[in-house]
């Protein structure tokens, strides 16, 4: 089970916008998984870089000492949602 950052809703919706905005995030479909550690945006409660994580149109924004701040999963294959 992953351990979550204690963050309010807020902190984490400006933390995953000023990660979006940089760039750094490549989101697309057969993109090899990738960890980035990006010291840009900070973890408000340790000041640790902060790690994002992509796989296709998935990503996990996370700090190594306080958690989870933020994932996305993303299904990009439309048999999925096919009954």
């Amino acid at each position: 089970m992953a351990k979550y950052a204690n963050l309010t809703n807020e902190q984490c919706a400006t933390i995953e916008k000023a990660i979006i905005n940089s760039g750094i995030m490549v989101l697309e479909d057969n993109e090899p998984p990738k960890t980035v550690a990006y010291k840009g945006v900070r973890c408000p409660i340790c000041d640790s870089p902060l790690e994002v994580y992509t796989s296709g149109n998935s990503y996990v924004i996370s700090c190594a000492e306080d958690g989870v701040v933020m994932s996305f999963r993303g299904f990009s294959n439309p048999d999925y949602f096919v009954e």
